[in-house]
């Protein structure tokens, strides 16, 4: 299989999908989905089984509605479907289809913080076992089909060819000479015993045609079409303009803007033309002031230990009631609002995750309205936070149960100081610099959600996260200089998640162990 190319729309301005959490609510959510298709269409039974030492085991799994996304994903809905989250059990009961969950100390997470082991049944009775894992920033990973070991990250159409060790060899061959798609990238053969999984990647999704002929070929026993699940399809053979954030300071050094290195990239791994990539900026910024919007409405309701605050805080600062600090205020009341509206399971722009939601699109909207910007500025600004993140996405799917609250807030409000820089006309050079400042002010932040709720300290952390990005844009087009570059800055970033110890990776540290956060999850559970 292809090694991992992060795109700006798949792991960065993305996903666009429902909150409260990336992790916890989008990939559990993709995992359902994918493990659908899978196991087969006509579905009776689900078992969800959790080990024991899974960040699915602490009260984040409900806090952070995983069991819905679970149930969402099965019902066959993505992240970002139309149906609604909360009706996910309702639709599993109009399919009927019955959902368990139980927490298993037979099933070891191997270091992984969000895996799960789904058993699924269809109405024939046939079983399927599929085990995933939830990495962070939605990014998802399929690591085993019943005792096949595989690697399925959605981001490639996929056939799932099951056969026998001795015709896997022969048949592929077959394949590879009747249809060309299926040269174009590597595949995986997959075995277990004397059986064979043959997984081949596609650019494009396989027709129905296809299919049926692969089907009809002697010692094939089940073809599976499994399509891609995020926006871009990566293009074989990719050469890539940069691979990390040293790369994208020098390209933008040779005389080009952090927008151009946007467009670049992304037109490099996508083959998307121009209009395509700005029309996805677009529909981001499109979708981040519909969240403002939507969180600042007086009737939002949400569940948690916080009561909904940013429309009657916006009317309070309409009335003056603060000082005056320019846009900071403001924009973090949008960062709050789109926070809020996160934890209500509306849809958000996860950049780059649900937890950080609110920092990228609360600075640039805010900024946006105080120089009275474009709409083609503000995508131009989304694209420009987009390089800067894509430039930090080594071993890095910015989850907050890998390296703590820092790969979240911390990149985000990275990805906003360049975006400002660049709203504001700044220099990529001036952006890049914002960025690495923004960073190192946020080494070290830890991940410790109070109730395991998207919500303390979240909200306030995004808040804190603009009015860094804020300062950091401003000093650096004041000629305040970060010193350390942003790739120094990023990989010292991830030593110091290394080094956290797992209680401060969302795992029931930090504020959620203070004498008020354990009364606030006795009495938040006990309801």
């Amino acid at each position: 299989m292809e090694e991992r190319i992060a795109t700006i729309f798949n792991n960065v301005m993305g996903p666009i999908g429902v909150g409260p959490s990336t992790s916890n609510t989008c990939g559990p959510c993709r995992i359902g989905y994918l493990s659908r298709l899978i196991a087969g269409e006509k579905l009776k039974r689900v078992c969800v089984r959790f080990p024991s030492d899974s960040g699915y085991a602490t009260p984040n799994a409900y806090g952070m509605r995983s069991d819905y996304a679970f149930a969402h994903g099965v019902a066959g809905n993505l992240p970002d479907a139309d149906a609604l989250l909360l009706e996910a059990y309702r639709e599993l009961e109009k399919q009927g289809i019955s959902l368990k969950y139980s927490v298993s100390d037979q099933i070891s997470s191997h270091g992984e913080h969000l895996l799960d082991v789904m058993e699924l049944v269809d109405d024939q009775g046939n079983q399927t076992e599929v085990w995933g894992i939830s990495k962070g920033g939605g990014a998802i990973e399929i690591i085993r089909i019943n005792g096949f070991s595989v690697s399925i990250t959605g981001a490639e159409n996929l056939l799932l060819i099951y056969t026998d060790c001795e015709k896997a060899q022969p048949l592929q061959r077959t394949l590879r000479s009747l249809y060309p798609e299926l040269t174009e990238y590597s595949g995986k053969l997959c075995v277990d015993g004397n059986k064979a999984l043959l997984l081949l990647p596609m650019y494009r999704i396989a027709p129905e045609q296809m299919l049926a002929q692969i089907a009809a070929m002697e010692g094939v026993t089940k073809v599976t079409a499994l399509p891609a699940i995020l926006p871009v399809v990566v293009r074989p053979n990719v050469r890539l303009p940069f691979k990390n954030a040293d790369e994208l300071t020098q390209y933008c050094a040779e005389g080009r803007s952090l927008v151009r290195a946007a467009v670049d990239y992304e037109s490099a791994v996508s083959g998307w033309s121009l209009e395509q990539i700005r029309g996805f900026a677009a529909k981001a910024l499109k979708s981040i002031r519909s969240a403002i919007h939507g969180g600042l409405n007086p009737s939002l309701q949400f569940d948690g230990i916080i009561p909904p605050s940013a429309s009657k805080m916006i009317r309070n600062a309409q009335a003056g009631i603060a000082l005056e600090d320019g846009i900071v205020s403001k924009a973090a009341l949008y960062a709050l609002a789109i926070m809020e509206y996160s934890n209500a399971s509306g849809v958000v722009v996860c950049m780059p995750t649900a937890g950080a939601s609110g920092t990228v699109g609360g600075a640039l909207v805010a900024a946006a309205e105080k120089l009275g910007a474009s709409d083609q500025q503000v995508e131009d600004a989304l694209l420009a936070a987009g390089a800067v993140g894509v430039s930090i996405t080594e071993d890095n799917d910015f989850c907050g149960g890998v390296y703590g609250c820092q790969a979240e807030v911390g990149c985000a409000s990275a990805m906003a100081a360049a975006g400002l820089v660049t709203l504001a006309g700044g220099r990529a050079e001036e952006a890049i610099n914002a960025a690495s400042m923004a960073l190192q002010n946020m080494l070290g932040l830890i991940c410790d959600p109070v109730c395991g709720l998207v919500q303390v300290p979240c909200f306030a952390r995004n808040m804190a996260g603009v009015s860094n990005a804020v300062v950091c844009a401003n000093m650096s087009m004041l000629g305040f200089p970060a010193v350390i570059p942003l790739q120094d800055t990023f990989q010292a970033m991830k030593r110091s998640g290394e080094i956290l110890p797992m209680t401060l990776r969302g795992c029931g540290g930090g504020l959620a162990e203070t004498k008020t956060g354990k009364c606030l999850l006795h009495s938040y559970y006990n309801k």
